[in-house]
């Protein structure tokens, strides 16, 4: 293929990649489940008619800044004016009391939303939500072990200390001692027979620090 050959298919392709038939005329999202579509294409809403090769990730993580529940994105362009967002949002992890609302929070101590009400499937967290506090850490590592059937259950969690998580049961009202982070995941096989075994009379201590010995003891 001759130069002018080549200067001809180049300066042809940057033409069709430049043209407004490749302009962003559609925003479509996937993996959404607490962020609406109609906020990221409201987010979006700027870029709409720009050339889609002219769009960056960088552009687009800029538009979506203010969005906090969205922890990372993918973008996958569908030819010919059509921008795809796949997202991977923050998880709630719990809530916490300030000023008068209960914020919504993930393990990484950043708000996604707040609300008047204690939320119903997720446990309010009884220390500072501060991603540098240890206490914090503690309780996030603590949540994270746990299967979704048994946080969703909790009313309160909190931690005095590394070694000092303990969190209350909902409707049994039963207080569980923790200890650390460390063994979270041997705790947590060791604490669905122990609520069990408690039943939901009165309300009971439960122990697993150590989950080799678990002990169950009622409360004063």
């Amino acid at each position: 293929m001759s130069l002018g050959s080549i200067a001809v298919v180049v300066l042809a392709t940057v033409v069709l990649v430049l043209s407004p038939v490749l302009a962003l005329r559609e925003v479509k999202v996937e993996g959404s489940h607490t962020v609406a579509e109609t906020d990221i294409q409201e987010a979006l809403s700027g870029l709409y008619g720009e050339p889609l090769a002219r769009i960056s990730n960088d552009r687009v993580a800029a538009a979506l800044s203010s969005i906090r529940a969205i922890q990372a994105f993918e973008t996958r362009i569908e030819p010919p004016g059509t921008l795809v967002i796949i997202l991977n949002e923050r998880q709630p992890l719990g809530a916490v009391s300030r000023g008068g609302v209960f914020v919504v929070v993930d393990a990484a101590a950043v708000e996604l939303w707040s609300q008047p009400e204690a939320p119903e499937e997720l446990p309010v967290i009884l220390v500072e939500a501060d991603p540098t506090s240890p206490s914090f850490d503690a309780v996030s590592r603590v949540l994270l072990a746990l299967p979704p059937e048994i946080s969703r259950s909790i009313e309160g969690v909190r931690a005095s200390t590394l070694d000092d998580v303990r969190f209350t049961m909902r409707e049994s009202s039963h207080e569980i001692i923790w200890g650390s982070a460390e063994r979270s995941r041997e705790k947590a096989r060791v604490l669905g027979p122990a609520l069990v075994a408690a039943g939901a009379g009165r309300p009971a201590i439960i122990d697993v620090t150590t989950p080799d010995s678990v002990v169950v003891r009622q409360r004063d």
